[in-house]
């Protein structure tokens, strides 16, 4: 238009011949740009690097600690994950877990034998009696024959009054003859009742066995005991503020009892 003033001048061009600014600079190896510097363990960077483990095993449960945690700790100056002669294959053979699919069967397979074993006797009896005999640790008929012998080198004490507890009654008895299936599927403690039910005077065998074998400790303990009271009755019997405290006792009671039959 007539009078108007003339447009501006265009902006110079930025350098590099009219292109954008220049790209930033290459991150640092690793990738990440102002990380935290590497201190410390180089293996707990260098885990991830480890070729994970073919097989399952059983894992460490521990606290783990960043970077940052290490600093001033042991940790700081430790090993930086170099060959600390760990044999990895065997490692891992010692703390492999158990295949799931193995154990699923083998628990199948000892249900089932579970499931046969035919119990006769009250359930809470049979589990007390079966873990009592476990602790014992010895062949039921290596127990019938020491019983039957009366052979307290076999059967001690600890032993004897365990047994003292497992013998059967007359109601178990009477289950277990009148019992018409096989025997060889009965229970833990129907078949230790099989073993020692036929011998003689069960009870009064295992009582004087445990008598036998604890009557010098008990001659010792009562001697202990009766000469522990005999110094005391002599002590009192020679101590004058004894003798004094019973004349106090004998004087306030004669008082208080005047005029009393």
């Amino acid at each position: 238009l007539p009078g108007a003033p003339p447009p501006p001048p265009p902006p110079p061009p930025p350098p590099g011949g009219g292109k954008g600014p220049p790209p930033p600079p290459p991150p640092p190896p690793g990738g990440k740009l102002g990380g935290p510097p590497k201190f410390g363990i180089a293996g707990v960077a260098a885990a991830a690097k480890v070729a994970k483990v073919v097989r399952k095993v059983k894992m460490l449960h521990w606290d783990k600690l960043q970077p940052h945690q290490m600093r001033g700790t042991v940790w700081e100056n430790a090993n930086d994950g170099g060959d600390v002669g760990l044999n990895l294959g065997e490692l891992d053979s010692l703390f492999a877990l158990e295949d799931a699919n193995k154990k699923t069967d083998d628990a199948k397979k000892a249900g089932s034998k579970k499931a046969q074993a035919v119990s006769l006797i009250d359930p809470k009896r049979s589990m007390n009696i079966s873990i009592q005999l476990a602790g014992i640790r010895m062949p039921f008929r290596t127990i019938k024959e020491a019983l039957l012998t009366m052979d307290d080198s076999t059967l001690h004490v600890d032993h004897l009054n365990i047994l003292s507890q497992a013998v059967p009654t007359l109601e178990e008895i009477g289950l277990l003859r009148a019992y018409t299936g096989d025997r060889s599927e009965l229970a833990t403690v129907e078949q230790y009742f099989l073993q020692v039910m036929p011998i003689p005077r069960l009870q009064e065998r295992i009582n004087s066995l445990v008598f036998k074998g604890t009557s010098a400790q008990n001659v010792k303990q009562v001697l202990a005991e009766y000469t522990t009271v005999r110094r005391a009755a002599d002590d009192l019997k020679s101590c004058k503020h004894f003798v004094t405290v019973l004349e106090g006792i004998l004087a306030v009671g004669n008082h208080l009892n005047g005029g009393t039959y």
